[in-house]
C-alpha cells in the first residue's frame, strides 16, 4: 500500500508561460504598430517595439525565479514573482535612465512606452502566477507517491 505525499510543491510551467508571454507581447506589439502606421504615426512605431522588447525580454527572464522557487518552496511561485518584479523594475528603470540621459529627441515618449509595456507584462505575469496558484489550491490529484 502506498501513501500519498500531500506536498503542495508543483513546478511552475515555465515553457508554457514563456510562450504565452512572448506570444501575447508580439501580438499586441504588431497590433499597436499596425494601428500607429494606419494613423500616420510611423515615426513612433520603433518606440513601441523597443518597449515591447525591453519589457518582454525582462519578463521572460523574470519568470525563471518563479519556476526555480516553485520547485523548492511551498509558496515559491509568489516569492519568485516578487524577485521577477524587482528584476523587471531594474531593467526598465535602467533603460529609462539611459534614454533620458542620452538627451534624444524622443526620450520622453520612449520612456512612456517602456512604462506602458512594463504594465502589460506585469498584468500577463500576474495572470500566469495566479493561474498556477489556483491550480495548486484546486489540485486533488496526488503530486507524488512514496512507498
Amino acid at each position: 500500500m502506498s501513501s500519498v505525499n500531500a506536498s503542495p510543491l508543483m513546478p511552475f510551467p515555465l515553457l508554457k508561460s514563456i510562450l504565452w508571454l512572448v506570444g501575447t507581447v508580439l501580438l499586441l506589439a504588431m497590433a499597436i504598430a499596425g494601428a500607429m502606421a494606419g494613423l500616420g504615426w510611423s515615426d513612433h512605431v520603433w518606440m513601441n517595439e523597443v518597449g515591447a522588447v525591453v519589457c518582454g525580454g525582462a519578463g521572460v527572464v523574470g519568470l525563471i525565479p518563479v519556476w526555480v522557487l516553485s520547485k523548492r518552496l511551498p509558496h515559491g511561485a509568489a516569492m519568485g514573482f516578487l524577485v521577477g518584479i524587482l528584476f523587471r523594475m531594474a531593467v526598465a528603470g535602467t533603460v529609462v535612465l539611459v534614454v533620458q540621459w542620452s538627451d534624444q529627441p524622443y526620450a520622453r515618449f520612449l520612456s512612456y512606452w517602456i512604462a506602458g509595456w512594463y504594465l502589460v507584462v506585469l498584468t500577463i505575469e500576474v495572470k500566469l502566477v495566479s493561474s498556477h496558484a489556483n491550480a495548486l489550491v484546486t489540485s486533488t490529484t496526488p503530486l507524488s507517491e512514496t512507498s
